[in-house]
């Protein structure tokens, strides 16, 4: 199953998406702000791809250097489109 997340999305709330074992992609904008609980991916075990609106660097300012999924991280494809808006 795949998620797009509307642009106008700034944060995602505690345990948002935890334990959405079928969540395989996911597509968050690029105005995305805060993710409030670094577990709100927590058990999304089928997660594989991710696609960022932003750049690489915003994305790294977004997640202060933690993982999106803890012990995932070599499974979890992060794509950065660097969208204008």
């Amino acid at each position: 199953d795949a998620i797009i997340l509307p642009a106008t999305l700034r944060e995602l709330g505690f345990d948002a998406f935890a334990d959405c074992t079928s969540l395989k992609r996911l597509a968050l904008p690029k105005g995305l702000r805060e993710i409030e609980d670094y577990d709100a991916f927590d058990g999304c075990k089928a997660l594989s791809e991710v696609a960022f609106g932003g750049s690489e660097s915003e994305w790294q300012f977004l997640m202060q250097k933690k993982p999106l999924v803890k012990g995932a991280e070599d499974r979890i494809k992060i794509a950065f489109l660097n969208l204008k808006k």
